[in-house]
């Protein structure tokens, strides 16, 4: 019997809601539905105004709902990486009958009897990962209990985050009228969706989540998020430089920005890509234009995000995977490796029905 399970991620981020629906079918996940929208509610990672972003939440559901025809009533919440702590403990798992097999009922019950730990009373749980099982001495990220076993080690990293922002959240989310069935670390859906824990084993990998106002950076090692910080940078720059310099609306200027090719134009290349009226005027953009106005906007954030993460990038090996809103920039990626002087990806995902860089947190989360 064929066996479907839907679920449903919500991330407030930067001015935006978003959400994703999908469904597993025989363990395949396909995309049901998509919706975001643009909200004055969110400041960076802050909420400053509860009501209208419960009523900017209940349009995202509601919609979604309708075009579905079923209601959505319960959802996967996404915490921002901000102020977030990583403690790692090792639980120790001894057989005291060397006839008898590890239950995966009792390692977990072990496991989670074994976790308690003193956080800042600021402080609450997000996630708690398994990074390795020892195995009689064999270190493994699988383990096999079909195997006897007479001494098992657990490494465990557990995710903290501020608690009076994820109790905003959540106070959001079921003031909606909806229930949480979990939350998830946006860093750590990101990895989980781009496979970069395992990636991360032998070498230094540093996530970039370039969003509109704010950029998180999140640094893998060991299969683990060692850290993430978020700054102040984002594609807004680019979008405020051309409202300065020209008469047009900032979702004109940010489409502008995320849809076409201006980056790695040919010097002589000139074509025009967005016309407006300027009183009895007809004037036009081009992306030669865009370029000289951009580039260098551009590289100057990235130049200082790379001088941020300068002792990692000159490390023996390290890669870097831009995703967010912001990737969508086209060929972002050629005028990163330029800079970070080393193996630069934007990652898109490439489930059909969601394939856009904004998306990537949500699906990872599902």
């Amino acid at each position: 019997m064929d066996q479907k399970e839907i679920y449903g991620a919500i991330e407030f981020i930067d001015h935006e809601v978003r959400f994703v629906l999908g469904e597993f079918h025989n363990n395949q996940l396909n995309i049901l539905k998509t919706e975001s929208l643009y909200t004055d509610a969110i400041n960076r990672f802050e909420i400053v105004d509860v009501d209208l972003l419960v009523s900017n939440v209940k349009k995202v559901i509601n919609t979604a709902s309708e075009k579905m025809g079923f209601k959505i009533s319960k959802v996967l919440v996404l915490i921002p990486s901000f102020a977030t702590n990583r403690y790692s403990k090792r639980i120790k798992i001894v057989n005291e009958n060397d006839n008898a097999f590890f239950s995966e009922a009792n390692i977990v019950k072990t496991i989670n009897n074994s976790l308690s730990i003193d956080y800042n009373s600021s402080e609450i749980l997000i996630n708690q990962v398994i990074n390795r099982y020892i195995v009689d001495g064999v270190s493994s990220q699988k383990l096999d209990l079909s195997k006897k076993i007479s001494r098992l080690y657990v490494d465990i990293d557990i995710y903290t985050g501020p608690k009076d922002l994820i109790f905003d959240y959540l106070s959001i989310v079921e003031k909606a009228g909806l229930e949480v069935l979990n939350i998830y670390l946006d860093s750590y859906a990101l990895a989980l969706e781009m496979a970069l824990l395992q990636h991360s084993r032998n070498k230094n990998i540093v996530m970039l989540k370039y969003e509109r106002e704010n950029t998180t950076m999140s640094l893998l090692n060991k299969g683990r998020i060692i850290n993430s910080v978020m700054i102040d940078m984002g594609y807004s720059a680019l979008v405020e430089t051309i409202r300065e310099m020209n008469n047009i609306s900032s979702k004109n200027a940010e489409k502008l920005i995320l849809t076409n090719s201006y980056l790695s134009i040919a010097d002589n290349q000139k074509a025009p890509v967005f016309l407006y009226s300027e009183g009895s005027e007809t004037k036009s953009i081009d992306d030669n234009y865009l370029h000289n106005l951009l580039l260098p906007i551009l590289l100057e954030q990235m130049e200082e995000i790379s001088e941020m993460i300068k002792p990692i990038l000159t490390g023996e090996d390290c890669e870097v995977y831009i995703t967010g809103k912001g990737a969508s920039i086209v060929a972002l990626s050629e005028v990163c490796q330029s800079i970070f002087n080393c193996k630069t990806k934007v990652y898109t995902p490439e489930i059909l029905g969601a394939r856009k860089g904004s998306l990537v947190t949500c699906l990872g989360a599902i």
